[in-house]
């Protein structure tokens, strides 16, 4: 590899003596941490955050160098040797095959109950006993229901209904929901968010369609000196039971991302002053049984 700073120049040039002296191929490669590379800036902030440092810290973690992304063959060559490149890609014509690395996979979270439709069907039930009187909240939610479990998304919202009501009893305040989330119902009426969308007339297709399938996105807002406390809850209920390693390191990264694009940190990434952030609402989201309306309205 070559990333273009000084004692990795000095090592690939050892690197090519050896292979020249010994008749050793070569084998190209780049060591990637992002796609494209204008990923850098992002990299090097989401570094700053891993290590509670700031962006203009001389004595910070950094990558020295560049290209740290997927190059194509022709950024290669510009840097290894061609016959390099060639050997790379020798070996990869030798791969007979890579078994399911690159079949589809759907990256969710698995909650513990052995019949998860059966279980948000019973959460739905007791929530719409408030709703007895509306029933275009039982149309509402059903239609939701089948569209869901029919995406395989069942686990992805019990999971953050049994987390945030964890976080909700030991006082955590959670925002109300934010983005397209709030157009759905069955949030609502899990606890996830305290926004009525039928109510505030939202429409849940901007949130899941099934004709234009994309993976649901709850935006979840917490305090910034609570957050890895939440995570800590989500690790805790599910880490060591039912959630793979690879699964819960993606639930890792999403709720923490989600967390610092709204809390102070990315302030002290760069080096600015906090002022003007409105804070969290200091009421909790609705637990399902807490409802807007009631059956005597």
């Amino acid at each position: 590899m070559n990333h273009e700073f000084e004692r990795e120049q000095e090592v690939l040039a050892g690197l090519l003596e050896l292979s020249k002296r010994h008749s050793i191929p070569l084998l190209g490669t780049n060591d990637s941490h992002y796609a494209l590379s204008d990923g850098s800036i992002l990299h090097d902030a989401m570094l700053c955050l891993s290590t509670r440092t700031k962006l203009a810290d001389e004595k910070r973690m950094r990558f020295d160098g560049q290209g740290y992304y997927l190059k194509s063959r022709s950024e290669m060559e510009r840097l290894l040797p061609k016959e390099a490149l060639d050997t790379t890609l020798l070996v990869s014509e030798r791969i007979e095959g890579y078994g399911t690395a690159f079949d589809y996979r759907l990256r969710m979270p698995r909650s513990p109950y052995v019949n998860p439709e059966e279980k948000l069907r019973d959460l739905l039930e007791m929530a719409l006993a408030s709703y007895s009187q509306y029933p275009e909240y039982r149309e509402r939610a059903n239609y939701e229901y089948n569209i869901i479990t029919r995406l395989r998304f069942t686990d992805y919202f019990l999971v953050l209904a049994d987390g945030l009501a964890v976080a909700k009893s030991r006082g955590v305040r959670i925002g109300p929901g934010r983005g397209s989330a709030g157009g759905c119902l069955l949030s609502y009426l899990l606890g996830i968010t305290a926004i009525d969308p039928i109510e505030l007339d939202l429409s849940f297709e901007r949130f899941l369609n099934a004709d234009r399938v994309s993976l649901p996105d709850v935006d979840i807002d917490v305090p910034d000196d609570r957050r890895d406390e939440v995570i800590g809850i989500f690790e805790e209920l599910y880490h060591n039971r039912q959630l793979e390693s690879e699964l819960w390191e993606l639930l890792e990264r999403r709720l923490r991302l989600r967390m610092l694009l709204v809390s102070s940190d990315i302030h002290t990434v760069l080096g600015k002053s906090l002022r003007g952030v409105c804070p969290l609402p200091a009421s909790d989201a609705p637990q399902p049984s807490q409802t807007s309306r009631t059956a005597t309205e």
